[in-house]
């Protein structure tokens, strides 16, 4: 009996010993092939970082000012960033806007103009030649928008006039309106102070009605936004139950007819304005109002008069060495509305 327990001791020994020989083997074999790879990777990467794939190299900001281009120089100018190393550029037409130091630069054809888009296309085919790639801003100058935008397409802003009345009385006269460039209707509303309580302010309204801009550099005071007054539950003058839609009671002239019930209202007459927000630093030519960000029946509006004719001009160069559409940046200030806000 104690002779077969040794034998079957034995075989698990054997057994055990075995199976660790066997891990043992495989964990060396897998480490060895990481070790290989980790060796390729490393020449791999070597080669990469001396000779970077397309997609890993630097681009430039291609400067066309005041549209000054030839075909001669968009040749140099490109065959130099290919023999440099660099992958592409962004092809930004815009305006010289310091001449203390040196002189403005003469103006060359209008961004976008026919004359314009052979330099473009040009530029294109000299970029598939040299296997760069190009990313277009998409105006000439900052702060997106040109000569196509008009004024319904343009960047709003709300504004408002109030009037205080103690009823009951009958109202009928024309509302006071809010000063400001291109105003439109948005609404009218009345609301009843309640009796005893002061009116309050939202703390920080400016900044978060967007009426007031973060000033300064680094971080923006984003706690601002989450502010408001110890004692908001009992120092509230305003109740959604006691405001009143008074917009079918105004004619389009301004008009108001209504009868004020008991007690001390305020009448609030909103609309838009322009914000007047305008292109920068756009070359000769290149002037006008920014499209509405907040309205894509503006955006779409501009892409069909600018963007879309300069992509027809590119033809089969669209996704080859005209890869991306740029635009910068934000200069225009501050806007809260839209008349296509669901």
């Amino acid at each position: 009996m104690k002779q077969k327990n040794r034998i079957a001791i034995g075989i698990i020994i054997f057994l055990l010993l075995a199976s660790a020989f066997i891990s043992v083997q495989t964990l060396v074999a897998k480490t060895n092939d990481i070790q290989l790879a980790n060796n390729k990777s490393k020449k791999n990467f070597k080669k990469g970082f001396i000779n970077p794939p397309l997609y890993a190299k630097p681009r430039v900001f291609w400067w066309w000012l005041n549209s000054l281009a030839t075909k001669e120089s968009i040749t140099r100018d490109l065959e130099e960033l290919k023999d440099k190393g660099f992958g592409g550029a962004i092809l930004f037409d815009a305006a010289s806007c310091e001449y203390i130091v040196v002189r403005q630069t003469p103006a060359g054809p209008v961004f976008a103009s026919e004359e314009w888009k052979e330099l473009f296309v040009h530029a294109l085919k000299e970029a598939d030649r040299l296997g760069l790639e190009i990313s277009l801003n998409i105006q000439s100058g900052w702060n997106p928008g040109g000569p196509s935008v008009v004024p319904d397409d343009g960047m709003k802003k709300i504004v408002w006039a109030e009037e205080k009345i103690t009823g009951p009385v009958k109202y009928a006269k024309v509302l006071p309106v809010a000063a400001g460039y291109y105003y439109k209707d948005i609404a009218v509303q009345a609301y009843k102070i309640q009796e005893g309580k002061q009116p309050d302010k939202i703390k920080n309204w400016g900044y978060k009605s967007l009426n007031q801009q973060f000033r300064g550099r680094g971080a923006y005071p984003l706690d601002k936004l989450r502010e408001q007054h110890s004692d908001i539950a009992d120092a509230v003058n305003l109740r959604s139950d006691s405001i009143v839609d008074l917009g079918s009671k105004m004619n389009e002239d301004g008009f108001l007819q209504w009868q004020v019930p008991e007690g001390t209202w305020v009448i609030l007459r909103f609309g838009s304005i322009l914000s007047r927000a305008q292109v920068s630093t756009g070359s000769p030519g290149w002037q006008g109002l920014c499209f509405d960000h907040l309205n894509s029946k503006a955006l779409e509006n501009y892409f069909a008069a600018v963007v879309d004719p300069l992509l027809q001009s590119a033809g089969d160069l669209v996704g080859k060495s005209l890869k991306y559409l740029h635009t910068d940046s934000w200069e225009m200030g501050l806007v809260n509305w839209t008349k296509y806000f669901p």
